[in-house]
């Protein structure tokens, strides 16, 4: 039985009721958690493009942006050898270099938003996959062991998880300074 049939209903399921009326809720569990792992691996996928899709819009900005100066020393260039009408073409070009900056741009925001986006959306399935987890070892799944409870979605070997780690640390220490409590 499929239970999820988009990535935004792992993020607003109810755990609780999605086994409540299950005649075997461990099972069920099970069955959702293996799920919410493909979601994740899916998501995952996703940043992943993402990520690849902003450095390539970002290499094309900078490969345009080189030939914008060309353009701009070959007018210099031509002015001095008193070039006019050769100084005005690599002007046009110059110009129709700078236009395509300005979409690649647009694009790059663009991408820049969707990968962002798809990030919020990954640590999200990953916290509903590590309450899914944390559930399994409350009702002693076998697939749930200690460390898939403590860890959660948090396994995966990805960049994230250092950077998650720090906000933790950064949370916590600002934590304790709000409370008075030392080192």
């Amino acid at each position: 039985m499929a239970y999820f049939s988009r990535l935004t209903e792992i993020v607003t399921c109810n755990l609780t009721a999605l086994l409540e009326g299950q005649e075997d809720p461990v099972a069920a569990l099970a069955e959702i958690a293996d799920e919410m792992r493909e979601g994740v691996e899916g998501a995952t996928r996703s940043v992943g493009t993402a990520d690849r899709n902003v450095q390539k819009l970002e290499s094309e900005v900078g490969e345009v942006r080189k030939q914008i100066g060309q353009w701009t020393d070959e007018a210099k260039a031509l002015v001095e050898k008193n070039d006019e009408a050769g100084a005005r073409n690599a002007l046009i070009r110059r110009q129709e270099c700078q236009a395509v900056v300005d979409g690649l741009e647009q694009q790059l925001q663009s991408a820049i938003a969707t990968r962002d986006h798809l990030r919020t959306t990954l640590r999200a399935l990953e916290a509903r996959l590590a309450d899914a987890l944390r559930k399994q070892a409350e009702v002693g799944t076998p697939e749930a062991d200690d460390t898939d409870a403590r860890s959660g979605a948090a396994r995966h070997d990805d960049a994230r998880v250092p950077e998650a780690s720090s906000e933790i640390d950064l949370e916590l220490a600002a934590l304790k300074r709000e409370m008075g409590v030392s080192d």
